[in-house]
């Protein structure tokens, strides 16, 4: 079954949300039977082919994600059907809810674009901590540094253990801390180097700058020793999710809560 954590269950839902926002309103909830018949009609259904028990899962899970955000559900399901729950909204305030949207959007790309800036100006020593702390905080353990004779100075070495999907795999890890780009021959060096890591298994290579086209079709290749590259603008998105040199503000908004007051009305 596909995860519903992970990419296909947010792309089942916002694929939900496409189709209920093609539906009149005013005819009321939709069958989530009928709505699973009419994603495996979409582009992406011979893919997903979602069941109704699917659905009802992945808008669940996609409400509950929502909350954990402090963000308003997308969606109200009642015993087989779901309906948006913007549709029991008042029109004005669902409009400057959706402005405010797109402005913490708007605050999160330029926080990020900041934050690269920031990383790519820091020495190589306090980078190469940074880059510790995030790797712990992603799960990674019994990291240690590696000597490797010849190897640039820019470029931290680590060796430790990633934890994935119930194993442990010893995990080679290069940091460029120069903001170099990373092109093909390093994913083949870093492959061809895993024996001085432990041995590991797999690799990561990690740089403020760029990787190029060239790396990232190698750290494909089948059959060979994967290995994830972390290119600046994402090592700056990971630190921005997993709050690594991060600081926090919220803002709370009172709204109406139209389910409890429907629940009211009904009772």
């Amino acid at each position: 079954m596909p995860s519903l954590d992970g990419l296909v269950g947010e792309r089942l839902a916002d694929a939900v949300m496409a189709l209920l926002s093609t539906y009149d309103k005013n005819r009321g909830s939709i069958s989530l039977q009928s709505l699973a018949d009419a994603v495996k009609r979409g582009s992406e259904g011979p893919e997903l082919a979602p069941s109704a028990g699917l659905l009802a899962a992945v808008v669940r899970c996609d409400n509950m994600r929502r909350a954990e955000r402090g963000q308003r559900a997308r969606f109200r399901v009642n015993g087989n059907r779901v309906s948006l729950e913007e549709w029991g909204i008042d029109s004005e305030l669902r409009e400057i809810e959706q402005q405010l949207e797109g402005l913490v959007a708007r605050y999160r790309e330029v926080s990020q674009r900041a934050f690269l800036r920031a990383l790519q100006g820091m020495p190589h020593r306090a980078l190469g901590e940074l880059v510790v702390l995030l790797l712990e905080e992603l799960g990674c353990s019994s990291l240690s540094q590696v000597r490797r004779p010849g190897s640039h100075g820019a470029e931290l070495h680590l060796r430790g253990v990633v934890h994935q999907a119930g194993s442990e795999l010893r995990t080679a890890f290069v940091v460029r801390r120069d903001g170099r780009e990373v092109g093909r021959e390093r994913v083949t060096e870093l492959r061809g180097a895993l024996h001085h890591y432990g041995p590991a298994a797999q690799g990561y290579l990690i740089t403020t700058g760029q990787v190029l086209s060239g790396a990232r079709e190698e750290a494909r290749a089948q059959g060979a020793a994967p290995v994830t590259l972390i290119d600046g603008t994402r090592l700056a998105e990971l630190c921005l999710e997993h709050g690594v040199c991060v600081g926090t503000a919220s803002f709370s908004l009172a709204a109406p809560d139209f389910n409890q007051l429907e629940s009211l009305r009904a009772s």
